[in-house]
C-alpha cells in the first residue's frame, strides 16, 4: 500500500469528531423527533385502516363521489383529517431534524454549512399527492443524526469540525476578495478595500440602512479572528455590522475611531473605509 492509499483508507468516525455536549444534544433532538415522527406515521397507518374498513362496509360502486368517506370519518366539529397534510407535516419534521442539527453545529464551531444540501442527500423521496388514503403505506422512516454528521464530515476533507471553521472562513474571504481571476481589493498599508458587491445603501425595515453583503461579512469575522485569535469573539460593534442591515451613523464612526485608540487598528481602519452614501458595492 503506497502513501496515498494509506491516506484514502484513514476513516474519520463520527464519534471521534464529537464533543460529549455535541452528542448529547444531537441523541435528546434524535430521540425527540423520533417520538414524533414514528407518532404521525402511526395515526397515518391508523387513518388507513380505518379507511379501509369503511370502504368495505359502505362503498358503492355506483357512488362516484365516494360518498361513504363523509359518513363516519368526517366531523362536524372539527376539519377533516386529511391524509396529505399529516403527510407533509412528517416531511417537515424531517427536515426540521436536519437543520436543527445543521444550526447547531454552525453555532458551536462557527461554519456556513448548508442544511438545504445535507438535507436533499438524506431525505426520503417525497411522495404525490394521496389519493387512495386506504391503500397508502405508512412504514416509518427515520433519519439519524449520526447519517447526517457523517454527510457533514465528507465534505470537509479530512478536517475535523474545529479544524473546518476557519479553512471556511479563509475560502469566504478568498471568494470576496477575487472575481474569477482578477482582484476584488486595493490594498494600501493597513487598509484592506474591498471594490465591489460588498455593500449597499438603501431603504431596510423602513429606514435608510447599509446593508452588508455575504461576502463582506465572512472578511468581517476573519478580520475579528485576526483581532483576537477567537473565532466568534467580536469587537464592539462587529455584531452590529455583521447583521443583514445596520444603521450606519455618526456613532459607529466614532465607534472606529474608539477601536482605533484602544489598539485594534487593523479592524477599525477596514470598517473606517465604508464608502460615502450613494456609492454603493465598495469597502
Amino acid at each position: 500500500m503506497d502513501l496515498l492509499e494509506k491516506f484514502s483508507s484513514v476513516e474519520i468516525k463520527v464519534s471521534d469528531c464529537m464533543t460529549e455536549a455535541d452528542r448529547q444534544f444531537c441523541q435528546r433532538h434524535q430521540e425527540a423527533y423520533q417520538d414524533a415522527v414514528t407518532g404521525f406515521y402511526q395515526i397515518g397507518g391508523l387513518l388507513s385502516d380505518m379507511y379501509r374498513q369503511q370502504k368495505v362496509v359502505l362503498f358503492d360502486p355506483e357512488d362516484c363521489k365516494d360518498a361513504w368517506k363523509n359518513k363516519y370519518l368526517v366531523s362536524s366539529w372539527w376539519h377533516e383529517i386529511d391524509v396529505n397534510y399529516l403527510l407533509n407535516h412528517i416531511f417537515t419534521l424531517h427536515a426540521e431534524f436536519i437543520d436543527t442539527l445543521v444550526s447547531y453545529l454552525n453555532t458551536a464551531y462557527h461554519l456556513s454549512i448548508s442544511s438545504f444540501s445535507i438535507a436533499a442527500s438524506l431525505l426520503p423521496e417525497e411522495p404525490d399527492r394521496i389519493c387512495a388514503e386506504d391503500e397508502f403505506d405508512w412504514s416509518p422512516v427515520v433519519l439519524r443524526y449520526e447519517d447526517a454528521v457523517a454527510k457533514i464530515l465528507a465534505g470537509f476533507n479530512g478536517r475535523t469540525f474545529v479544524e473546518q471553521g476557519p479553512y471556511q472562513l479563509l475560502e469566504q474571504c478568498h471568494s470576496a476578495a477575487w472575481l474569477g481571476q482578477k482582484s476584488n481589493f486595493s490594498q494600501q498599508k493597513n487598509l484592506v478595500k474591498i471594490l465591489k458587491s460588498a455593500c449597499d445603501y438603501g431603504y431596510y425595515n423602513g429606514c435608510e440602512q447599509w446593508r452588508i453583503h455575504d461576502g463582506a461579512k465572512g472578511v468581517l469575522k476573519a478580520l475579528a479572528y485576526f483581532e483576537t485569535g477567537v473565532l466568534g469573539q467580536y469587537s464592539d460593534g462587529i455584531c452590529c455590522l455583521k447583521r443583514t442591515a445596520c444603521g450606519m451613523t455618526c456613532g459607529s464612526l466614532r465607534t472606529a475611531r474608539n477601536w482605533r485608540k484602544s489598539g485594534c487598528s487593523k479592524t477599525a481602519a477596514w470598517i473606517s473605509a465604508l464608502p460615502a452614501r450613494g456609492m454603493p458595492g465598495s469597502l
